[in-house]
């Protein structure tokens, strides 16, 4: 792996010489170095937090696995609620945080990674400097019962009128919890466990719930009945015998 990573770093640098030399420093660096800058290393990192934390002893627990978000400030399309977007992979965003009160028991008995009043950047800061305390100040371990209504929003609503989640644990409690998850190892050399089911590709996938089309509405989707049983109107009339049949044209003796 160290010799294709080599070998690819090489092969980046010589292309990046000669983009250079041909079309100029600035092309260069506006189609090629900030490229890579924003797609590769931006976007790994935001990707390593949303999945940075990991229960040491339930490594399937995506309540921790994945982090939620309250009071976020940079909440593009309902990503802050990700443990719904691993739990109903392919549900519409919009859907996300009525999804989320819908399992608001589990992220308290799990004491989750929820988090309040931050975004990812800031997190894959505060993670990377080891800085326990502050992660411990946003954490929030829970959904609490405002979240959707009140909470879950791009940093937009009252902070000042809405009281801050408290949190199920002490600080000190919280900075060991998150040291736990954040040092736990699923797999590779240094997991601690031989768990052949847990090394397995299989792994991690049972979590899926549903997609937007099943459950009949169930999931955030209302069925045509449905709507119309809450509207108060009536059933849409059955179509007659044959009424999909498609017609002949008649033809005379003057075709």
């Amino acid at each position: 792996i160290a010799r294709r990573v080599a070998l690819g770093t090489v092969y980046y640098l010589v292309f990046l010489g000669v983009i250079a030399r041909l079309y100029g420093g600035w092309f260069a660096a506006a189609y090629i170095v900030y490229p890579f800058l924003e797609q590769c290393v931006m976007l790994a990192g935001i990707n390593w937090v949303w999945h940075a934390f990991l229960d040491p002893d339930d490594v399937e627990n995506e309540f921790v696995q994945s982090i939620t978000i309250l009071g976020g400030t940079i909440n593009v399309l309902n990503e802050d609620a990700h443990v719904v977007h691993h739990q109903y992979p392919g549900v519409h965003w919009s859907t996300h945080p009525k999804l989320m009160m819908q399992h608001a028991a589990a992220y308290g008995d799990k004491v989750g990674s929820v988090f309040y009043g931050t975004h990812t950047f800031e997190m894959l800061a505060l993670i990377l400097l080891a800085d326990y305390d502050k992660l411990a100040d946003r954490f929030v371990g829970r959904m609490p019962p405002n979240a959707a209504a009140e909470l879950f929003t791009c940093g937009t609503h009252d902070k000042d009128a809405v009281a801050r989640p408290t949190c199920p644990v002490s600080h000190d409690e919280a900075v060991e919890l998150i040291k736990g998850r954040l040092r736990a190892i699923w797999w590779g050399p240094r997991a601690k466990h031989t768990d052949a089911k847990l090394l397995s590709k299989e792994c991690g996938q049972a979590f899926t719930r549903a997609h937007e089309w099943d459950q009949s509405g169930a999931i955030g989707w209302e069925t045509e009945t449905q709507a119309r049983d809450a509207k108060g109107l009536p059933a849409a009339a059955e179509p007659s015998p044959g009424a999909d049949k498609p017609r002949r044209r008649k033809t005379s003796h003057a075709d």
